[in-house]
């Protein structure tokens, strides 16, 4: 993903605009999923940029272990997963990988 952000970027010094495609995936149909993802394609080259797996359930907080960790469990609904996801990738996208990604129409 860093090599394709990379063919995007030539000047890495800078932020460039880079058009996305999104989608997001469950394990299962419905909106009742424990687990998802969520993907930026690039329409530029037509290279995956950007995931974001979305989980319901942290098994580390689930465990009898107390181990210290950030958990990033998704908490909502499933069906708003696809929106989480793809907000915390452009919120990301600057820092990450140099891009600014942006939805072309």
């Amino acid at each position: 993903m860093c090599e394709a952000a990379g063919e995007l970027n030539k000047n890495n010094s800078d932020i460039s605009q880079c058009g996305v495609s999104v989608d997001g995936t469950w394990q299962k149909r419905g909106h009742t999923s424990l687990n998802g993802c969520v993907s930026a394609l690039s329409v530029d080259n037509e290279k995956v940029l950007d995931v974001e797996v979305m989980l319901k359930m942290c098994r580390i907080c689930n465990s009898s272990s107390n181990r210290a960790h950030d958990c990033v469990k998704h908490i909502g609904s499933s069906g708003c997963m696809e929106i989480v996801g793809v907000y915390r990738m452009f919120e990301q996208s600057e820092k990450m990988r140099n891009l600014q990604y942006v939805v072309r129409s």
